[in-house]
């Protein structure tokens, strides 16, 4: 998620830092919802064949 959709990260950061809960809640709903229900099922499978072993970029 980090990597792929920062802005949405951001955005959901924003509003938990603020103390908005509603928003981060509506965000997450309406906004993301299930729209990244794929990507996780990519990257789930990459982990499972051994592909998250290595430390994310930046996180070193």
């Amino acid at each position: 998620m980090f990597e792929k959709h920062p802005a949405d990260v951001v955005t959901l950061l924003c509003h938990y830092r603020t103390g908005n809960w509603n928003a981060a809640r509506t965000f997450l709903t309406t906004t993301i919802g299930d729209r990244y229900d794929a990507d996780w099922q990519v990257w789930l499978a990459a982990c499972a064949s051994g592909a998250c072993a290595a430390p994310a970029r930046g996180l070193r």
